[in-house]
């Protein structure tokens, strides 16, 4: 994913042959702050700055978490 600080989208390119079943953005406590369904970008300009988490949810069950910081 990119960009990272980021201010507005998030872009998720997923690996060859998986295909994204849904992108989540989690606070510093894990709480779902926001979701999407089978994208490859998130707006998250209406977050307020700090830390977040990107939960990446794949087609095949798969899971990828990343921290990112949106100013």
């Amino acid at each position: 994913f990119y960009p990272n600080p980021v201010t507005d989208m998030v872009v998720v390119r997923p690996g060859k042959g998986r295909e994204i079943k849904t992108i989540e953005v989690l606070d510093a406590g894990g709480r779902l702050i926001r979701s999407t369904r089978a994208v490859s970008t998130m707006n998250v300009s209406q977050l307020s700055g700090g830390i977040y988490l990107l939960r990446i949810i794949y087609q095949d069950g798969g899971t990828d978490i990343h921290r990112f910081i949106k100013k």
